[in-house]
């Protein structure tokens, strides 16, 4: 299977300007999630997608591989679509795109390899990771992302029902944040 990571990083963030070159143990926060990536044998390959020249260039001189795209995104999961869109007018045709944030260096390998494996069941066409939240201010922080989901929280099979950066508004839904949101 021809599975893609792609990582969106932009320079222009609202909260932290510049953090995908923001130095974490002398390195780039980029290149931490890039060297923690492309370890992972399920990927054929890594791009990292950017609207920026610095991180672009930082990224090849690592030797990382980047991709610019538009300055006009309003995620990284539209910036990982130009690349998906650029990627098939080469002639590339990804079986599935794994969008891995470029702003979390401590991203494990056991997280994209439970997505990828997902996609063993050929009826699977979107998956994301979840995890419990554990405080009540996590469930009302403006940087949560909640999802309400048919499943229990200790299954890995279901459907989500709504997603969202608000609290559900009713009492019986269970509320997940989900740590490397993905799309195919």
């Amino acid at each position: 299977m021809n599975i893609v990571g792609i990582i969106p990083a932009r320079y222009a963030s609202t909260r932290f300007p510049g953090k995908p070159l923001a130095l974490i143990g002398g390195k780039p926060m980029i290149q931490h999630v890039c060297e923690r990536v492309i370890r992972i044998a399920s990927l054929s390959s890594v791009l990292v997608a950017t609207d920026d020249k610095r991180i672009f260039d930082t990224v090849v001189n690592f030797g990382g591989k980047a991709v610019m795209t538009s300055e006009l995104h309003k995620s990284g999961t539209d910036r990982c679509g130009e690349v998906v869109k650029k990627l098939l007018a080469q002639g590339i045709h990804p079986d599935v795109v794994i969008n891995i944030q470029g702003d979390e260096p401590f991203v494990e390998h056991t997280q994209i390899e439970s997505l990828t494996n997902c996609f063993n069941d050929k009826s699977v066409q979107i998956a994301t990771l979840k995890k419990k939240i554990s405080s009540r201010q996590e469930l009302l922080s403006t940087t949560t992302h909640c999802i309400s989901a048919d499943f229990p929280y200790h299954s890995n099979v279901g459907k989500s029902r709504t997603a969202g950066w608000k609290t559900m508004p009713t009492t019986n839904i269970s509320a997940f944040t989900p740590t490397v949101p993905t799309f195919c």
